[in-house]
C-alpha cells in the first residue's frame, strides 16, 4: 500500500499523537478533507446560481466523505472491539487498554474534522475512561474500570454499527506480544510501539502476514525496523512469552 500524502491546512486541527504518527491509515481520507475545504466557494465568489451550485457539490462531497470514513472507521475500530470484550470477559491486564488508547486517540480530530459532532463527543468520553485506567494507581483492571471500559465503548459500538468478533485467545496473544517487545527499548522505541498498534491488530497474523512495504506504509515505520517486528510476531509464541 502505497504512503499516503497528507496536504497540511493551518486552518485544520492536527490530530491526536502527530508528533508520534505518519498516519498513512486515515491519510488519503484527511487529504480528501483538506481538498474539500480547499475548494470551498467563498462568499463574495461568482453568480448565485454557481454558488448555489457549487454548495450543492460540496455538500454531495461532504455526504460521501462521511459515509468514506465511517467505514474506514468501522475497520478500524474492529480490533477494539475484540479488546474490550476480552476485558469484560475478564482480561484485565492494563497493556490491552494502552493499546486500545493508542487506537481510539488519533481517531479524536479526525471524526471532528469530518463532522461526526455526537461521534467525537462519544470518543472522547471513551477516551477519559481509558486514560483513567492507564494512569491509575492499580496494577490490573478493576471490576469497576471494566464497567466503566464498557458501558463507555457501547454508545461508540452503536454508532459506527461495529459487530463482536470475539476471540480471547487472539487477544492474549497480542498483549503478551505486546509485552515481550515493549521491554526490548534498546531495539524498540515507544513510538515504534504506538505506531504499530495504532493501526488497530485484530490478532498477530495480521502483522505476520502483511508485506513489509505495507506495514512500514500504514505505520510510518522505518523499513527495517517493521521488518523485525514482523520476525518477531512471526517467531513469537506464548511459550516464548512465559
Amino acid at each position: 500500500m502505497p504512503r499516503a500524502t497528507v496536504v497540511q491546512n493551518p486552518n485544520l486541527a492536527n490530530p491526536v499523537f502527530d508528533d508520534f504518527l505518519d498516519d498513512g491509515f486515515l491519510g488519503d481520507l484527511d487529504q480528501a478533507f483538506t481538498q474539500i475545504q480547499i475548494d470551498k466557494p467563498s462568499k463574495n465568489s461568482g453568480r448565485q446560481t454557481r454558488k448555489g451550485t457549487s454548495r450543492s457539490t460540496t455538500k454531495a462531497e461532504y455526504a460521501q466523505m462521511r459515509k468514506t470514513f465511517v467505514s474506514l472507521a468501522q475497520e478500524y475500530l474492529s480490533p477494539v472491539v475484540r479488546y474490550v470484550k476480552a476485558v469484560e470477559q475478564g482480561v484485565v491486564n492494563k497493556d490491552i487498554t494502552t493499546i486500545t488508547e493508542y487506537i481510539v486517540s488519533p481517531l479524536i480530530s479526525k471524526c471532528r474534522n469530518i463532522g461526526l459532532v455526537e461521534e467525537t463527543k462519544t470518543l472522547i468520553e471513551l477516551q477519559k475512561v481509558i486514560k483513567s485506567i492507564n494512569r491509575s494507581q492499580t496494577k490490573e483492571i478493576t471490576p469497576e474500570q471494566q464497567q466503566k471500559l464498557v458501558t463507555a465503548f457501547e454508545p461508540l459500538r452503536a454508532q459506527f454499527k461495529l459487530k463482536y468478533r470475539g476471540h480471547a485467545i487472539a487477544v492474549l496473544n497480542i498483549v503478551a506480544f505486546y509485552k515481550t517487545i515493549k521491554v526490548k527499548t534498546k531495539r524498540y522505541t515507544p513510538v515504534d510501539l504506538k505506531k504499530l498498534f495504532s493501526i488497530g491488530i485484530s490478532s498477530l497474523s495480521m502483522i505476520r502476514k502483511t508485506s513489509i512495504e505495507e506495514l512500514s506504509s500504514l505505520t510510518g515505520i522505518d523499513a527495517q525496523v517493521v521488518a523485525d517486528l514482523r520476525q518477531e510476531a512471526r517467531d513469537f509464541t506464548l511459550y516464548t512469552f512465559v
